[in-house]
């Protein structure tokens, strides 16, 4: 390979030059391809079905593309991948950052929040998650840290610098012209008034509030003890933990990978006892007719026992027969025809049987009334001499006497 360079014929500064520029074209160019590369591959890794999304360097709503740090619009496309991904069922975020604007975090921290009501998610720290990062974190309800890993930094900064010494220096003067009192607030060609500073200091405390509220409804804080947690100190996790700005300590990453597995399981395993829980009740209701049918038949035996004494044993188990089948209109009619006609039938055979019976037991009575009157030597007598049965009993009485 030949490496001698090509042969200029150019003065010795502007070659310098234009190597310069070739060298700073050959960076950006590798920049762009880095880029390139970066926007194909996946903006996450999966490892047991769980997405790891980064969260590192400064962040801000908008930057230039060779800024370094990572904006809220590119954290916000990767958990929208992940959600999207049927192989991934939790998203662990790993945070490495120092903070960044406050443009664009509460907006992203709601859609995080969101997200881990679709996917069961928590952050992980094993460096830095502050301010602005913190606030991204503690979304998720669940912050999981290293022993070192350094947390908090609540609170809200706004700097403003005054330049107006060193352009008063240089022979340069500014005049602003506005309409509304407050509209060159901050420039910073001018000193900061008491009045000016006073407004933006209300303006810092509205977003430190804002703030606040969302930390302590996400990680359960107490408002009222803010100052022993949210005065603006970075804690270290052995020490955030006792505020409860941590969930809880792990030694590696994976062990928070293993805590969010858990508790994916978890969640799934509360889904299965709910889904079969459902099922059962909707069975039971599917099945409550037929228990009710059930337990009409059980009552009804004492009804089939009564209809059997009353109509026979053949009618009751016609009658028996149409309850099981399933009643119908036209059931109860036949069942009222029965029972009109069975009283009438069983009636009659019942004055026939007591008819019998009568003549039967009149008989015996005069049969015995003869034998009475013979054994005690009367004169014999013909039943058939005996008209009624008062004159036999007369007869009886005379031979007692």
């Amino acid at each position: 390979m030949n490496n001698v360079s090509r042969l200029w014929a150019i003065s010795p500064h502007a070659l310098e030059y234009l190597y310069k520029e070739k060298a700073q074209s050959m960076e950006s160019a590798l920049l762009v391809t880095n880029k390139i590369e970066q926007g194909k591959a996946k903006p996450y890794s999966v490892k047991n079905n769980i997405a790891e999304i980064a969260i590192e360097n400064a962040l801000y709503r908008s930057k230039a593309w060779y800024m370094p740090g990572t904006t809220y619009k590119e954290i916000k496309a990767k958990i929208e991948q992940a959600l999207a991904d049927d192989k991934v069922q939790g998203i662990l975020y790993s945070i490495y950052s120092p903070g960044g604007t406050v443009a664009g975090t509460q907006e992203l921290a709601s859609f995080i929040k969101q997200a881990s009501q679709k996917k069961p998610s928590l952050a992980f720290v094993d460096g830095m998650a502050c301010s602005a990062a913190y606030w991204l974190a503690s979304a998720t309800g669940k912050i999981i840290a290293t022993e070192s890993a350094e947390l908090g930094s609540i609170g809200v900064v706004l700097t403003h610098q005054d330049y107006s010494n060193f352009n008063e220096k240089v022979g340069i003067k500014y005049t602003y012209i506005t309409a509304g009192s407050k509209k060159s607030i901050g420039a910073s060609d001018m000193p900061l008034s008491e009045q000016d500073k006073d407004y933006l200091q209300n303006k810092v405390n509205l977003l430190y509030e804002i703030f606040l509220q969302d930390i302590s409804q996400n990680m359960g804080l107490d408002l009222q003890k803010k100052e022993t947690w949210a005065d603006g100190r970075v804690f270290i996790a052995k020490e955030a933990i006792s505020h409860g700005l941590v969930t809880q300590i792990v030694k590696t990453k994976e062990d928070a990978i293993q805590i969010l597995e858990e508790n994916i399981m978890s969640i799934i395993q509360a889904e299965n006892l709910t889904t079969n829980l459902t099922t059962n009740s909707t069975t039971m209701q599917h099945q409550e007719p037929l228990t009710a049918i059930h337990s009409k038949t059980e009552m009804n035996d004492d009804v089939f026992a009564i209809v059997k004494a009353v109509c026979g044993e053949s009618k009751a188990e016609q009658v028996k027969n149409l309850v099981q089948a399933g009643i119908t209109k036209e059931q109860v009619s036949i069942m009222a025809s029965i029972f009109a006609q069975e009283p009438k039938a069983q009636e009659k055979a019942e004055q026939e049987t007591m008819q019998n019976q009568a003549i039967q037991a009149e008989s015996q009575f005069k049969q015995e009334m003869l034998k009475a009157i013979n054994e005690n030597g009367t004169k014999p007598v013909l039943a058939s001499t005996l008209d009624t049965e008062q004159a036999l009993i007369e007869r009886v009485a005379n031979v007692k006497r």
